[in-house]
């Protein structure tokens, strides 16, 4: 016999109120523990239901090991709080595992040994099998465990409550505490539970659904369903029930609640109308802006069958869509048709229909919204004007659209752009086919434009030739632009349009534009040559001449006042002579320094004629301009001096040059009698706007009658250097 097993005994003989307390014990296995040192002891029957060998001697047993977690907790802190204040004894059902995995269900009690100074040194107890009872029990336990339902149980002779763990769990109470009746009055609402517990003393029995606050102070709603049918002697002895948490099916009630008044409130100020109909047409329910729309109340419309307001051309596609719907099509097409009005017109409607089942799974009627359709038909007929207005608009001006999606690969062609192409509808446009149809140049060309844009979001537009399916050679023009998201193309929409005539005619009257320079430069190389040819033949052979015959007077006459002034006139011949012939020459203006030439032709101007001449020269650095411009610009002045000479009846004439980065700026002013409106140019001014073209210049005047000529001259620059390169 172990030592905790002989102190038993012992105890058991001493003390009688041990003895009393074992005696109401319908027990299963007495038991022991020593708290000093935690040694427990146990009787053979409590080993024998767990399918344990009994120990040998006293042990330092941990019921954690046999008994369910959840109970373990609440047994701790039951003998916690009994410990604490350690009067009467303690009761409570536990579930232990057996050595076969199923649970035995046991009730234990135990009462406090106490040593002289009213310490709780030991604790005996008993435990007794409830059996197939509390299994039962364990079955509702778990089933209502998962319906969030509690037992409950208020003893009314003392006011001792009793509630179950689910209960704890479903008001938030925490496990270890055991709250009394007026624990609960002070966190939940004390009015209602003390209206309740009156109802069930009075009525017997109470059933009511309570919005109340939690241990945790959360509001939830709870369904509670309570008895007082314990009675003895006549008097009532306890009041039990059950709690169950019924917060989301009373939240959803609420919400669905709350959803039918949106959804009344909705209906009733629809701008749209809500018809309800049975299969055979009768309108049974009808809501929204039926009297705003059509002008009828609702008595009006009501039993009435839908189809007598529906124009006649227009009933069998309801029809249609109804029989569609009785047999099953869940999503029968939108579909529009015209109603009749109190003032016997036809509006457009817009329907959308949807079947409503009955108890029997049959359908009952057919929900159909209307709406005002009468704006989107008038907009549909103007987007059908305007798209064919479109369509004839992209045939005049020959212009075709394509799509080209990079992800899928897939190119889209208009109609028009086949027509360009030469293909038929049942041609597939492929990128790489569609490349294939221009010639080389072209090919490099927009390969290398499109891979930009696939790369980057951007836009292009090239001229373009290509060689359709029927063989025939012409330009077009495509333009593209890309659209990008998250850095990667998912789109190019571009156009094609037919330029062939414009381009062909642009080539042409480029070609001639060049011949037309070409005849220009001839003439003005001829006319150089020939002025060069011209002061050379004067200079070599007139020249020489007259320097002979001077020669020869010299020799025959001598010492007389004629012969000296026949030889200044000789010699001032030969002298103007050799200057007219040097500087009409392009290689005299190339070899000396330009403002000195002008500046000196214009100072013989001006001692010899009734106008005087000014030049304000702007160019300091000749070095960046190719020599043969200063002859082509010293042709200018003498072109405009000759003019105002002949014909501007002036008194003067400014002259001013000037270079910025791309030309070279000429500006003659004089203040003669201008030009009138029917003048012709003359031989001078058609060769200087012939020079000014083939240079690729620009000339203009202006001119006011009795107020004078302004000539501009522009000479283009590129890069430093004049652009045309013919006469250089």
């Amino acid at each position: 016999m172990s030592n905790l097993e002989q102190e038993f005994h012992q105890l058991l003989g001493d003390n009688s109120s041990l003895l009393d307390f074992v005696n109401d014990t319908n027990y299963d296995g007495l038991w022991i523990r020593n708290l000093e040192n935690n040694l427990y002891w146990s009787q053979d029957k409590f080993w024998e239901l767990l399918g344990l060998r009994k120990p040998a001697e006293d042990f330092d047993f941990d019921p954690s090991t046999v008994m369910v977690k959840e109970d373990f907790e609440q047994i701790q802190n039951i003998i916690g709080q009994y410990l604490s204040n350690p009067k009467g004894s303690f009761n409570a059902i536990l579930r232990y595992y057996k050595t076969d995995g199923t649970i035995v269900w046991m009730n234990c009690k135990g009462k406090a040994i106490l040593n002289a100074d009213g310490k709780p040194i030991r604790i005996i107890g008993a435990h007794a099998e409830l059996g197939k009872i509390v299994e039962n029990q364990e079955l509702n336990f778990q089933s209502n465990k998962q319906a969030k339902i509690g037992f409950w149980q208020l003893k009314t002779d003392d006011n001792s409550l009793y509630i179950s763990i689910t209960t704890k769990q479903i008001l938030e109470i925490p496990i270890q505490f055991n709250p009394t009746i007026n624990d609960l009055k002070q966190f939940m609402n004390p009015e209602v539970i003390e209206q309740m517990l009156n109802e069930v003393i009075v009525n017997g029995k109470i059933e009511t659904i309570q919005e109340l606050t939690t241990f945790k102070g959360s509001q939830k709603y709870f369904r509670i369903i309570s008895t007082n049918t314990v009675v003895e002697n006549g008097e009532q002895k306890s009041i039990y029930g059950t709690i169950q948490d019924v917060t989301s099916e009373q939240l959803g009630q609420k919400k669905l609640k709350e959803s039918e008044e949106k959804y009344r409130l909705l209906v009733d100020n629809l701008s749209d109308i809500l018809v309800h109909v049975n299969p055979t047409g009768e309108i049974t329910y009808v809501a929204g802006a039926l009297k705003i729309e059509l002008g009828y109340s609702v008595e009006n419309v009501l039993h009435q069958n839908l189809l007598n307001f529906i124009h006649q051309e227009d009933i069998q596609f309801v029809l249609r869509d109804i029989q569609l719907i009785l047999k099953g099509n869940k999503n029968p097409e939108i579909i529009c048709f015209r109603i009749l009005n109190t003032e016997g017109k036809y509006k457009w409607f817009r329907a959308s229909a949807l079947e409503l089942y009955g108890p029997d799974g049959t359908i009952e009627k057919i929900q159909v919204l209307l709406g005002n359709a009468d704006e989107m038909i008038r907009s549909k007929q103007e987007l059908e004007n305007s798209k064919r207005f479109i369509e004839e608009a992209t045939k005049i001006g020959r212009v075709g659209a394509w799509e080209y999606d990079p992800i899928k690969g897939e190119l889209y062609w208009s109609d028009f752009l086949r027509e360009i192409f030469g293909v038929d509808e049942f041609y597939c446009p492929t990128l790489k086919g569609a490349l294939g149809f221009y010639v080389p140049e072209s090919r490099t060309t927009i390969s290398n434009a499109l891979n930009g844009v696939l790369e980057k979001e951007g836009s292009y537009s090239e001229e373009l030739e290509l060689i359709n399916a029927n063989g025939k050679r012409f330009w077009i023009r495509c333009s593209a632009k890309s659209i990008h998201r998250d850095g990667k193309c998912i789109r190019v929409n571009g156009m094609i349009q037919d330029i062939d005539y414009r381009k062909r005619l642009e080539i042409q009257l480029k070609e001639e534009s060049e011949h037309r320079k070409r005849v220009a430069e001839s003439l003005i190389i001829h006319k150089e040559k020939i002025r060069n040819d011209m002061y050379n033949d004067l200079q070599e052979s007139v020249n020489q001449l007259l320097f002979a015959a001077k020669l020869n007077i010299e020799n025959v006459l001598s010492d007389s006042e004629d012969l000296n002034t026949a030889l200044n006139h000789l010699t001032s011949a030969i002298n103007e002579i050799r200057r007219v012939a040097i500087e009409n020459t392009s290689q005299f203006i190339l070899e000396n320094d330009f403002q000195d030439i002008v500046n000196e032709y214009l100072s013989r101007l001006n001692e010899r004629e009734n106008v005087r001449f000014y030049f304000d020269n702007q160019i300091s650095d000749w070095n960046g301009i190719l020599p043969m411009m200063k002859v082509h610009i010293f042709r200018f002045f003498q072109e405009l001096v000759t003019n105002t000479l002949k014909h501007a009846n002036a008194t003067e004439m400014t002259m001013r040059l000037k270079q910025n980065q791309s030309e070279i700026i000429l500006v003659a002013i004089d203040n003669g009698v201008g030009l009138s409106e029917n003048h012709n140019d003359g031989i001078g001014l058609l060769s200087l706007k012939n020079r000014v073209y083939l240079l690729e210049g620009e000339y203009k005047y202006r001119t006011q009658k009795n107020r004078g000529l302004i000539h501009f001259i522009r000479i283009p620059i590129l890069n430093g250097k004049f652009s045309g390169t013919r006469l250089f």
